[in-house]
């Protein structure tokens, strides 16, 4: 992925951060002209057909790919996922990112075809909702991608496959309808509907292909196991391959004379001719979870139909139809006007090709288009851009002239739009007009002036007028690589390759196509002047010596064909010549030589030599670990047989290859030597006889007293492999468990051929066998899962009962795995339906049945085969995030940065984080963009004040039709410094003191003072190691051998309860040694109710140690990660009881000393039994309704049980309360708890009425108190003394007074006083100690013990001014003279103040009226002059404002 960084510590105003996170926009990925694309679930892979390799595509948060498409002209993939429900794109052009196509109203989507012509993608919506054959036309914008129903569920059942046939205007689809399973075709509309074959050996058709020079269908059945072909008219069915080849194909694909298809049950792609279905081949193996694959050939996606000539006008979507004419289609519930204008009903509007009521417009913030109705934003108006696609919002617009930067470009026209100058000359049309790319050069660019973001074509390609770029061999070759025919214009003289001919319209085809029958050329002229008949290949008159050093020479027709044709596994020549020869590295004419330092394959493929001999297959024909190649004593080499062979082995011919072949292979009737001569002279039935040992690997019989006797016999020594002690005899098996070929163990009969290797010989999974078993079992018809049951914890599962012709009682046993993981068996049962429950978020199950058959009082388990379903569970609500670290932000003011880990279960995919923080409360919150960013700076906090962190996570999951968001982290204080702490320098490692489980790390001392450094890494997933040193150095054990470590350093500052941390630095480690490996073949076997045995096989490690192993399990993967060690062991093999009953368990091992911590063994599940002692689960309390409930420990209960209840007052645990309910069969409980008290703390916890029957963990429950007063106020009365105020609350104890608590000094609350009932004041008494700093408040006072909420403190300094102290004998007098002088004093302060104030406000007034009476007005000045010097006034002017006049066009205002 190419991506842009933000520097670390920068910052962004305005929001705009979001803008510099990483974008996800793969680097260009160059197009080629033939390929094969596969899809395994998560991945899309593509192979090139002409050298094999493989590429996987960059695509992100996939989940269940089941189809994929491809346009050439865009270089763009398309692919569905069905649990995402989405139809998604990605253009390989290094300039876009992915994107969605099509997400509303989907449900399932289970096959994909493209009309490359039309641009219209169809797709098949098997759901219940909107059953049937969909299109959307990707012309235009995301707004413009208007789709239709082209066949409706009136005929379909259950689709699954589609092609299309662009220029015939064709479509094809297969119908797994269990009532009339077929094949359909119609014309692209969906008009003119017929069935192609119904019945026929047509059970559960799969998936198609189309052979259009042909017009034959290819298909594989998934009941019959096997691949047809038919005529598209319905004539000539024929079976083309079945058997051993076909045990369970899906997708089929063709390319040039080979059908190539994908195999559920051999995990791999397999090829052979088209023809007669001979030439089995295997092209990939391993490959798990296959679903669609589709082979694209350019050559093949040309021509032209009616909707890409440009003759027609649909509004919406144009289908090409049979006869080269086209049809124009509507969205739905839209009407088509005429031929081509689609249309809503009056009154209503279209919205992203939807008719919705023209008010749902909103006028002010929306603009209606003109021709089609649509609301698009008003801003959008006049941006240059068309949105509405009639012009209608850029109609109107005046150009606003000289407003664009100097970084901008001004488009033309009348939009007035301003684009970034970088835009301009890009081959991408930014304004509306087009001024963006006018006088353009793509040719040679200036890259530093110009189109910046054009691609750079190499010496090699040659540069389209789009500026994408091509191999300049597709230059003039007749195809419109470019999509705009600027590599196919000025084209006069064309020159072909050696191995090619020249079409009249100038275009390249392969010389072997010349003749063949078929228009390659597209005007016929490959097969003009052919004087042989149809069936063979005229010679092309070309010289055979001109095939030079980069073609090969055909052996009948002389024809040239390109040098990486010959040994690709596909007769190109006709005659096979070009496939002679190959698979020998000695041969001198094959088409690939590997560089030095690499070993060649059989199969021409080239493998790093330390590849070879590594234990791993990594030649695809597995030929680098040919046993004679790998434990020869002499290696052989590629030009010369080895001239020894080992003793274990058989020496063929002088000159065969190979040279050595294994002992075991002498008469095993498989000619292993070139001239099969290890297959002669031997006996009948093989060497080994009757019940006589065969050895391994080398030559030899033994008898059964022989094997294991502690004597090795044969020369390899298999005879004493697999022995647990001497004596050893071949052992005799339990009921319900068969013997593996090599007698060393013994595995249950449900075990054989269910895609699991049991047996160390590998013997429980050979295919013949399997195969053979499976003809001769039951298993269930027709299994499906209701797709709309899936959630993120169950899915229900339906099926057919067997055919039983026997007349079995017949049970069912449903049967589950994660994909990879173990089967895990439910409880048998009689009805065809179950739901698995309790599963797991965002994971991949695999589902099936197994048949149980009675008859005369015998039971036989068959084994499991098939059918399977695959289920992805839908994602369920994420934890919450780990390791959360908050530090002030370096370079920045008033901000703190947040780091935080991903979740331990993120269930989906994340889509957000949030950060909340406090004060204020309730607290801030900050989200993150949309994507997994892990940190987030906060700015604008307050330098003073102590905050408290917490981060959660938010993903996809439906939570009340929102995103849900996860629990928050612990919370994490924070307080700023006035002296921040930097970074430390000079991490570094003492390399010569590393060990095994150890590694000494030194650094620099920081620059200010600190309280210490600490020293994390992470141990695993679940838990981080964090080390405090005050010294400079550390060593940190523990350690396991050969793993890498991130060691995070920071010094950090204790500051009261927080801690102030500096910013991290980093350092990697590796460990010495070799890395420890898992445990194996780890089972978990249930011993009846509620326990379990687990055993395994210790790792592969030589090393002579004694293990010991840390057990794990829980009822998910994260209780399992989070609830840790749960026990630990030195033998292999251990034992759990008491389980909480009726769970499905996952149990993991690995090693945790002596040398550390290794990797966990694959997970085993067991589910545990009903257990009459178990305890209940969920024990819950609602407050509101005061209502206790609980579960039964099991979903069935199949007897009454009885129930005991202990409530503990926790002031008071001597004293507990405790119920017995009767017993009943119910599952679910509910109790109401009354006359519990308020401010009471109560403890609850349940079991069954069963001797010994085990406690729920207790359950804490807190009654919520009467509540606190309001209001407090303490003040000094008229005696000197305090006295305290409130409001009483709305609710109180009756006849229960109030506590009046007191707090000196900073100390704790304590009751010191009571107030009575009814009483809002308390006066304290006189002697209340003075001088100190006292915080009062009040609650209602206690009863039995249990007080109200405490109210809001009142905080006051008592001192010697507060309060004054009465003498003694005079306490009376004094206490009157307290009251009545400073009340008299008052009073006639306030009286005398009045007066005053009343004399001085009558004296202003006279004056002012004396002055306005004396004024004269003069008419020449037009104003009035006031006599200011009246003696009457009392000479006080220079107390007042001088009032100068006023005009008579102006008001008088008297204030």
């Amino acid at each position: 992925m190419c991506r842009y960084r933000r520097v670390s510590g920068d910052t962004c105003e305005g929001g705009e951060e979001d803008l510099y996170a990483p974008e996800k926009i793969p680097c260009e990925i160059k197009a080629l002209r033939e390929f094969m694309l596969y899809a395994n679930r998560s991945e899309i892979n593509r192979i090139n057909m002409l050298d094999n390799s493989t590429f996987t595509l960059p695509l992100l948060n996939t989940k269940n790919i089941v189809a994929v498409e491809y346009d050439f002209t865009t270089n763009c993939v398309y692919w569905t996922d069905v649990v995402l429900d989405k139809i998604m794109r990605l253009c390989m052009d290094g300039r876009h990112s992915q994107e969605t196509i099509v997400e509303e109203s989907v449900d399932v989507m289970e096959a994909l075809a493209f009309d490359w012509l039309s641009k219209n993608l169809y797709w098949v919506e098997s759901g219940e909702t909107d059953k049937g054959i969909w299109v959307v036309s990707l012309h235009g914008s995301q707004d413009e991608r208007y789709r239709a129903l082209v066949v409706n569920s009136t005929h379909v059942d259950q689709p699954r496959a589609l092609v299309v046939d662009p220029l015939g205007g064709m479509m094809y689809w297969t119908d797994w309808s269990s009532t009339r399973p077929r094949i359909m075709k119609a014309w692209l509309d969906g008009s003119n509907i017929q069935e192609v074959t119904v019945g026929r050996g047509t059970h559960w058709p799969n998936g198609m292909a189309l052979d259009r020079e042909n017009q034959r269908l290819y298909w594989s059945d998934a009941y019959s196991d096997c691949i047809r072909s038919i005529k598209t008219d319905g004539t000539e069915a024929i079976t083309l391959i079945e058997g051993e080849s076909t045990p369970h194909p899906f997708a089929v694909a063709l390319y040039k004379n080979k059908i190539y298809w994908d195999d559920w049950y051999r995990s791999g792609i397999f090829a052979a001719q088209k023809n007669d279905g001979g030439d089995v081949k295997f092209l990939r193996q391993n490959i798990p979870s296959l679903m669609d694959m589709k082979i694209f050939d350019n050559n093949t996606r040309q021509g032209e139909n009616a909707c890409s000539k440009s003759m027609h006008n649909c509004s919406h979507i144009c289908v090409s139809l049979p006869g080269d004419i086209f049809t124009c289609l509507c969205p739905r519930n839209m009407t088509l006007e005429g031929n081509s204008q689609c249309k809503c009903a009056v009154g209503k509007i279209s919205v992203e090709g939807k008719c919705v009521d023209e008010s749902q417009c909103d006028t002010e913030l929306q603009f209606p288009c003109e021709i089609s109705g649509h609301c698009i934003p008003r801003s959008w108006l006049c941006d240059g851009e068309n949105d509405c696609g009639d012009m209608s919002d850029e109609a109107n617009c005046s150009l606003v002239t000289g407003s664009c930067k100097s970084s901008e470009f001004p488009c033309g026209g009348e939009s007035g739009r301003c684009v970034p100058l970088s835009w301009r000359c890009d081959a991408d049309v930014d304004c509306a007009d087009g001024s963006d790319e006018e006088n353009c050069t793509y040719g040679d660019v200036n890259m530093t002036t110009t189109a910046t973001t054009l691609q750079v074509c190499s010496d090699s390609e040659f540069r389209c007028g789009t500026g994408v770029c091509v191999p300049v061999t597709w230059r003039c070759d007749g195809d419109n690589d470019c999509g705009d025919m600027s590599d196919e214009t000025n084209c006069t003289q064309v020159q072909c390759q050696d191995y090619q001919f020249r079409c009249a319209n100038n275009r390249c085809i392969s010389a072997s196509w010349v003749c063949d029958s078929e228009d390659d050329c597209h005007d016929g002229s490959d097969e003009q002047n052919c004087t042989q008949s149809t069936t063979s290949v005229s010679p092309p008159t070309k010289n055979p010596a001109s095939c030079g050093s980069s073609g090969f020479r055909c052996a009948t027709s002389g024809v040239c064909i390109p040098l990486s044709w010959k040994c690709d596994g596909i007769d190109d020549c006709g005659d096979g010549s070009d496939e002679l020869e190959c698979g020998l590295v000695t041969q001198p004419n094959v088409s690939t030589t590997c560089r030095p330092g690499e070993f060649r394959c059989d199969d021409g493929n080239c493998i790093a030599s330390d590849d070879k001999c590594n234990s791993v297959f990594d030649c695809p024909d597995s030929s680098d670990e040919e046993y004679w190649m790998c434990h020869s004593s002499t290696a052989p080499s590629t030009s010369a047989a080895p001239t020894t062979c080992n003793p274990i082995e058989f020496r063929c011919d002088e000159g065969s290859v190979p040279q050595c072949i294994l002992g075991a292979f002498v008469c095993d009737n498989e000619n292993d030597c070139a001239n099969g001569e290890d297959e002669k002279n031997c006996p009948e039935g093989g060497l080994c006889q009757g019940e006589s040992y065969s050895c391994m690997f080398s030559a030899g019989c033994l008898t059964k007293n022989q094997v294991c006797d502690g004597k090795k016999d044969c020369i390899d020594g298999s005879d004493e492999m697999f022995c647990d002690n001497a004596n050893f005899t071949v052992p005799t098996c339990p009921p319900n468990q068969s013997a593996c070929n090599d007698s060393s163990q013994c595995i249950d009969s449900f075990r054989w051929c269910d895609g699991h290797i049991d047996c160390l010989d590998s013997s429980d999974e050979v295919f013949e066998h399997c195969k053979e078993l499976e003809s001769k079992s039951l298993h269930v018809r027709q299994l499906h899962v209701d797709v709309k049951s899936v959630t993120n914890t169950s899915f229900f599962i339906f099926w057919e009962p067997p055919t039983n012709g026997q007349g079995f009682n017949i049970t069912y046993i449903p049967v589950i795995r994660p994909t990879n993981g173990l089967w895990m068996n439910y409880t048998a049962q009689t009805k065809t339906t179950f739901r698995f429950k309790n599963l797991l978020p965002n994971t991949n199950y695999v589902a099936s049945v197994k048949v149980s058959a009675t008859h005369g009082g015998h039971t036989h388990l068959h084994p499991l085969y098939a059918p399977y379903v695959s289920v992805a569970t839908g994602d369920g609500c994420p934890t919450a995030p780990l390791n959360i670290t908050v530090i002030q932000a370096e370079g920045m003011t008033n901000a703190a940065m947040v780091v935080w880990k991903e979740p331990l279960s993120p269930n989906g995919i994340i889509k957000q984080y949030r950060v909340y923080y406090s004060p204020p409360t309730p607290p801030n919150m900050e989200a993150t963009a949309i994507g997994p960013v892990k940190y987030i700076y906060i700015k604008d906090l307050k330098t003073t004040v102590n905050y408290t962190f917490q981060v959660a996570a938010v993903n996809a999951a439906p939570n009340r039709g929102m995103p849900c968001e996860g629990p928050r982290s612990e919370s994490v204080k924070f307080a700023f410094t006035k002296q921040p702490i930097p970074r430390v320098s000079g991490l570094r490692e003492a390399v010569s003191l590393r060990t095994q489980t150890s590694v000494s790390l030194s650094w620099n001392s920081v620059s200010v003072q600190c309280d210490g450094y600490k020293l994390i890494y992470e141990r695993d997933q679940m838990s981080e190691v964090v080390n405090t040193t005050k010294q400079l150095q550390l060593t940190a054990v523990g350690l396991s051998p050969g793993v890498k470590y991130v060691f995070r350093l920071y010094a950090f500052r204790n500051v009261g309860d927080f801690i102030v941390a500096g910013p991290e630095e980093i350092i990697e480690v590796t460990t010495s040694g070799k890395p420890l490996k898992a445990p194996t073949k780890l089972q978990a076997t249930p011993m009846g109710g509620t326990s379990v045995k687990l055993s395994w096989l210790p790792p592969d490690d030589n090393r002579k140690v004694r293990w010991t192993y840390g057990i794990y399990y829980g009822v998910s993967v994260e209780q399992l990660l989070i609830g840790g060690q749960r026990a630990s062991t030195s033998d292999t093999g251990f034992s759990f009881s008491r389980l909480d009953a009726c769970e499905d368990f996952l149990f993991k091992v690995r090693l945790i000393a002596p040398l550390g911590f290794g990797p966990f063994s694959d997970v085993a599940i067991s589910r545990s039994g009903f257990d009459v002692k178990a305890p209940p689960k969920k024990l819950q309390f609602n407050a509101t309704s005061s209502n206790l409930s609980w579960k039964a420990s099991c979903d069935v209960i199949l007897k009454e049980m009885a129930y005991i209840i202990e409530l503990t007052d926790t002031s008071d645990k001597s004293h507990p309360s405790t119920f017995t309910l009767a017993p009943v069969r119910n599952t679910t409980f509910t109790l109401p708890l009354v006359g519990m008290m308020r401010g009471a703390n109560y403890s609850v916890k349940v079991k069954t009425n069963i001797l010994d029957g085990r406690w729920t963990p207790e359950l804490l429950i807190q009654i919520d108190p009467y509540p606190a007063p309001t209001e407090i106020k303490a003040s000094r009365t008229f005696g000197g003394y305090p006295e305290l105020t409130w409001e009483e609350p709305a609710e109180t104890p009756a006849s229960v007074g109030y506590a009046i608590w007191v707090s000196k000094d900073g100390g704790k609350f304590e009751h010191k006083y009571t107030a009575a009932h009814g009483s809002n004041t308390f006066q304290f008494p006189e002697s209340f100690e003075l001088g100190h700093v006292y915080k009062f408040a009040v609650s209602s006072d206690e009863v039995k013990g249990h007080y109200g909420a405490l109210s809001m403190p009142f905080e006051a300094e008592l001192t010697d001014a507060f309060m004054v102290h009465p003498t003694a004998g005079a306490q009376s007098t004094s206490a009157v003279y307290r009251i009545v002088l400073p009340v008299l004093g008052v009073v006639i302060l306030v009286l005398v103040l009045g007066m005053g104030l009343f004399w001085m406000k009558h004296r202003r007034l006279r004056r002012s009226f004396l002055a306005f009476a004396n004024s004269h007005y003069d008419t020449r000045s037009g104003t009035t002059t006031f006599n200011t010097n009246d003696h009457d006034l009392d000479g006080d002017e220079e107390e007042s404002p001088m009032i100068r006049g006023f005009a008579d066009d102006e008001p008088l205002v008297i204030a």
